[in-house]
């Protein structure tokens, strides 16, 4: 819990499924093409973050991605208040 990466942190096409509490990642967090199913509450990217290709359904509470959120080709049907992004959100074959 209470991880902090100071860069970019690369997990795409690992078996990563979960994440620690309170994690904030400085950079780029890549999960795309993973088996994650879900994010930590309270996280925070500074950089863009993907999740392009995944079986997430939700997003967490008070997300804040700091670049572009990338929801391409995932199960999430909705966007929760109190989602920060500051870039832009791909939603490309997403069901929003």
């Amino acid at each position: 819990n209470n991880l902090v990466v100071k860069g970019d942190l690369y997990l795409n096409h690992t078996q990563i499924e979960s994440l620690p509490n309170n994690l904030v990642v400085g950079g780029i967090l890549d999960l795309g093409n993973t088996q994650i199913k879900s994010l930590p509450n309270n996280l925070i990217v500074r950089g863009d973050l993907d999740l392009s290709h995944t079986p997430i359904k939700s997003l967490p509470n008070n997300l804040v991605v700091r670049g572009n959120l990338f929801l391409k080709d995932t199960q999430i049907e909705m966007i929760q208040a109190g989602l920060t992004v500051t870039g832009y959100i791909d939603m490309h074959k997403t069901n929003i």
